[in-house]
Order: C-alpha cells, then sequence, then structure tokens
C-alpha cells in the first residue's frame, strides 16, 4: 500500500513538474523581440520627426568641460567619463511640433551590451541652445544628449577598452523598441 501511495505521489510530481516546463516554454516561445536597430547614418521618423545620428564622442571629464565649455560636472568618480551624441531634427509635419514633445519623442537614453543610462537633462541643458519655442514645419535642429559612463559601472576589462564597446541609442521603448547603433568618433 505504501508502495503505491510513493509511485502516485511520484506520477503526479512529474507531470506536475512537466506541465511547469510545457509551461515555461510556451510563454518563451510566444515572446517576440520588436526591437529595431538601426545604423547611426540612417534617418529614422518618429512621431513626424526626422531624426539622424551626426556624431557620437566619449569624453573623458576635461576633454567634455573643454570641448562643452562647462565648468563643473556631477560625477562619482574623477575616471568617469562621459558618452554625447548629437542627433538632428526635423519637423516633416506641417504643424509646430513644442520642445517638450521633441524632447519625449527622443529622450530615453544609452544602451550597451552591460549597461544603460538615461539621458542626463541637466547635463543637457547646458549643451542646447533652442532658438524658438517649438520645432516649426520644415525645421531642423541639433540636440545633444548626454550621460556620464561612471567608472563603476563596468568590468576593468570593458572600461579599459569602452571605444570598442557597441552602443546605441534608444530612441523608443513602446510600441516597439527603436535603436541607433552609434558610431563612436
Amino acid at each position: 500500500m505504501r508502495r503505491g501511495v510513493l509511485m502516485a505521489l511520484g506520477v503526479v510530481s512529474l507531470c506536475a513538474v512537466t506541465l511547469w516546463c510545457g509551461r515555461i516554454f510556451s510563454v518563451n516561445r510566444a515572446y517576440s523581440d520588436d526591437t529595431r536597430v538601426v545604423e547611426a547614418a540612417e534617418n529614422v521618423s518618429v512621431d513626424g520627426l526626422l531624426i539622424k545620428c551626426r556624431e557620437t564622442r566619449i569624453y573623458s571629464i576635461d576633454e567634455y568641460k573643454a570641448r562643452f565649455n562647462v565648468d563643473s560636472v556631477d560625477v562619482l568618480s574623477p575616471e568617469d567619463r562621459f558618452i554625447c551624441t548629437r542627433l538632428n531634427v526635423d519637423n516633416t509635419t506641417e504643424e509646430p511640433i513644442d520642445w517638450d514633445t521633441v524632447m519625449a519623442a527622443t529622450e530615453c537614453g544609452f544602451e550597451s551590451q552591460t549597461w544603460c543610462s538615461s539621458v542626463n537633462l541637466y547635463s543637457g541643458r547646458e549643451l542646447n541652445t533652442f532658438t524658438s519655442n517649438d520645432l516649426e514645419p520644415g525645421m531642423n535642429q541639433d540636440i545633444w544628449y548626454v550621460t556620464s559612463l561612471a567608472r563603476v559601472s563596468f568590468s576593468r576589462d570593458t572600461w579599459d577598452n569602452l571605444e570598442r564597446e557597441s552602443f546605441y541609442y534608444v530612441l523608443t521603448l513602446e510600441p516597439d523598441k527603436l535603436m541607433i547603433r552609434l558610431d563612436i568618433e
């Protein structure tokens, strides 16, 4: 009798594990990665904006201060660096687009295989000059996006070879993720 109960418990347990594994398999199989990656030189259309990456660089703290004429920066360590990308945004609609809408459509952030960071809006404020209240139809504007690369976020090997890391700028997350593969200069 005892052997029969143990056998029944074993069969029920085996069935439960099989069903559980089958459910995991079916959920993972149904997942589709809708990430679209475009090259830096390509034009991308997002919400009436035509966007193109003009340049991307990684700067040391001193290089960043000199390049953008900034007096102070907020970093965790003197080893930290900044990644900056300049996007050209062109209004392809017939209506003016306010800057909040433009920024909302373009400010997701940076990503690599092992790291990601949102855009630092406070740093970007110092780098960008907007000449009007809206992005008028047919008008285009270069906009700098920046974030810090904190040394503590990377392994020593990755940090020493940061220029070889593949970086992306994420434009949108929904409904599909849209990323620009950055060419580090």
